[in-house]
Order: C-alpha cells, then sequence, then structure tokens
C-alpha cells in the first residue's frame, strides 16, 4: 500500500452548486497538502503486487502508454489525477483508449487494465481519487459471434470418436469427451480438477466445483449416469497405482486443445474447440425437447441467456408454433 504520509481532509461537495466549485473546493484542500506521488510510482508498485510475471509485463506496457498520454495533458502526479472531477476523468480515459488504432481485443485488455489501476488508487488515496470511470461503453467490449462456438451434429460426433478411438498414445481424450457430453458439457478446467474421491460410485454422483471465478463457489452434484459410469470404470481399470487423491485427469488444457484440434482435422470437422462439447450438449438437449429447467440443472448456468447464446438449434424447427393447431 501506498503512503500518502498526511490525513487528507476533503469537504464534501454536497452543497456545492456547479462544476467550477466543486474542482476549487478539492483543489484548495490537495494543494494545500503537497501531494506529489509521481504516476510511475504508483504503477510501479501497483505492478509489484502482480504475481504472474506474462501479466505484470502486459500490464506496464498498458499502463506506461496511458502515463504517457497523461503526462501529455500535464497529469503527472496522483494530486494532478485527483483534481479531475468525474466527467473530466472518464472523458480523458475514452480519448486515451479512442486515440488507439487496436483490434477490441486489445482495447478491452487496456481498458481492464485501467480500471483495475484506479481501483488500486482509490484503495490507496480513497480521500483523492474518489472515483473509478466506468470504461463498459459498447465499443470497448467484444463483439461475441455465435460461431465461434460450434456444435457438433451426432454425425459429426461420430466421426471425431472413431478417430478418438483409434489413439493409443492418448486413449484418455476420447473419455474426456465423453465426460464432457456425460456431465452436461463440462468445462475443461472443471474436468481437469476431478479428482477420483469426486466420484462417488456407490450413490452414483459426481462432485464439481466451478471453475468461473465469482461469489458463488457452490460444489454441485451431479448424476452418475449408466453410460457415464461404464466409461469411468473401464478408463479406472486401464491406470496402475491410482488414489482417491489423485486426479482423474493429469493433462494440461494447452495439450488437450492442441489434440482435440488435430483429431478433429482428420475426421474432417470444421473447426472446434474443447468448448464445443459444451455447445453440443445444449444444442442436442434442445433438440430432444428437454426443459429449460433440466439444463440449467446440467450445464449449472444461472440464467437462461447463456442456454440461447450456445444452442445451435434451428428457430424455425424447435419452436412452439409448429405445434399449433387449428385455430
Amino acid at each position: 500500500m501506498l503512503n500518502t504520509d498526511t490525513e487528507i481532509q476533503i469537504k464534501t461537495a454536497d452543497n456545492l452548486v456547479g462544476i467550477t466549485q466543486i474542482r476549487e473546493s478539492k483543489e484548495n484542500h490537495w494543494n494545500s497538502q503537497g501531494i506529489k506521488i509521481n504516476l510511475i510510482q504508483a504503477v510501479e508498485v501497483h505492478l509489484s503486487e502482480v504475481v504472474n510475471k506474462h501479466t505484470q509485463r502486459a500490464k506496464r506496457i498498458d499502463l506506461f502508454q496511458f502515463i504517457q498520454f497523461l503526462s501529455g495533458n500535464g497529469i503527472r502526479t496522483i494530486g494532478d489525477l485527483g483534481k479531475l472531477i468525474a466527467p473530466e476523468l472518464k472523458t480523458i480515459c475514452e480519448s486515451f483508449l479512442d486515440g488507439l488504432n487496436l483490434t477490441k481485443a486489445t482495447l478491452q485488455r487496456k481498458r481492464a487494465s485501467i480500471k483495475v489501476w484506479f481501483d488500486f488508487l482509490s484503495f490507496n488515496f480513497p480521500k483523492l481519487i474518489t472515483f473509478v470511470p466506468k470504461l463498459n461503453s459498447e465499443k470497448y467490449k467484444l463483439v461475441r459471434n455465435k460461431g465461434i462456438t460450434p456444435a457438433l451434429d451426432l454425425e459429426q460426433w461420430f466421426r471425431l470418436k472413431q478417430e478418438l478411438g483409434k489413439s493409443k498414445k492418448n486413449p484418455r481424450l476420447l473419455v474426456l469427451c465423453q465426460c464432457a457430453l456425460l456431465l452436461g458439457g463440462r468445462r475443461i478446467s472443471e474436468l481437469l480438477n476431478l479428482k477420483w474421491q469426486d466420484v462417488d460410485f456407490i450413490n452414483q454422483t459426481v462432485m464439481i466445483k466451478p471453475s468461473k471465478k465469482g461469489p458463488d463457489e457452490t460444489i454441485h452434484q451431479l448424476p452418475l449416469t449408466p453410460q457415464l459410469k461404464c466409461v469411468l470404470q473401464e478408463y479406472l481399470e486401464s491406470l496402475d497405482n491410482v488414489g482417491i487423491e489423485d486426479k482423474i485427469f493429469p493433462v494440461t488444457q494447452q495439450s488437450i486443445d492442441e489434440s482435440l484440434k488435430r483429431y478433429a482435422r482428420k475426421a474432417k470437422i470444421g473447426k472446434i474447440s474443447f468448448h464445443s462439447l459444451r455447445s453440443t450438449f445444449i444444442t442436442w438437449a434442445n433438440q430432444r425437447g428437454d426443459t429449460q429447467s433440466e439444463i440449467l440443472n446440467a450445464t449449472l448456468h444461472k440464467s437462461t441467456q447463456m442456454i440461447r447464446y450456445y444452442d445451435q438449434t434451428s428457430q424455425i424447427e424447435i419452436n412452439s408454433i409448429n405445434k399449433m393447431g387449428m385455430v
């Protein structure tokens, strides 16, 4: 945490009228305190808390580029930054992002770096940096294309399954894909975290820990179907010296993605990823006529919005209008 040396008392602006009076009120207090901490120093302290070296390097590039932009606008210290009122701060951040000729993905990363840095400043200087700009404009968001996560039809799955079955070097890849489909389109990270102690062959349940970060860290219980039980038991019999605390799939996500893409090419299937199996499960479930509640209980989504995102069924063929009789 940065040391501000002095306790800064700022008069509330609730009883002030107009932007000029708010700015003058803030300047009078901040100037008297002599806040001259350089923004570069603040960035370095923030980056020292980032553990991952690759993330640290990327954030340093983003934030130093932003600091140079601020310096060109006469903002070089925490005091200079703190003098800006909310609309001015948001405008200068958006001006920086708008001036970059980058892809939306890179812009989104830079926006996130700036947002996290302002969170850091607000925490360390709660009476100076009183506003964290919300850069949530649509132009800084990635446009998600439904085609990014394609679903496999039955014929494509059987072709892929046949190619995976031929593999003697990597037999667990087929088991991994089968588990994904038989456990509600599980994410690869959730499957790689599974241990044998999470599978209860007697009570026929599987414990799933959600991989997405969030306040809800509930451990979910999913059914162990006869089909999945058979797959896992056969796989278990092929292994040696397995303990209950051992991971079921001791592999890396990168190796799985690379291998799956290779076998997909052999099966003459288009570009897919492991996440395509999640879309595949939802699409097949909708084609079977499963209810939304049944699908949500399987995928563990919190709303039907993501179900619609992954669903690849035809909105013409799968439509309640087709079930209407003569009226």
